[in-house]
């Protein structure tokens, strides 16, 4: 249980930090998810080229 429970706290320092650096880094936030949403345009589009077309 106490293992639990400090992994529990690493989870919400891990958060807490994350949050803080998106709040500080807004241009890096969007630009990381442009670049995912793009990559997942080009998989689509690949995949509909493709025989095996489904949305995943």
């Amino acid at each position: 249980m106490e293992n639990d429970n400090k992994k529990d706290l690493v989870r919400e320092i891990k958060n807490a930090y994350h949050r803080q650096w998106q709040k500080r880094n807004p241009e890096k936030v969007k630009k990381a998810q442009e670049r995912y949403w793009k990559k997942r345009m080009e998989r689509q589009i690949q995949l509909r080229e493709g025989d095996n077309y489904e949305i995943s």
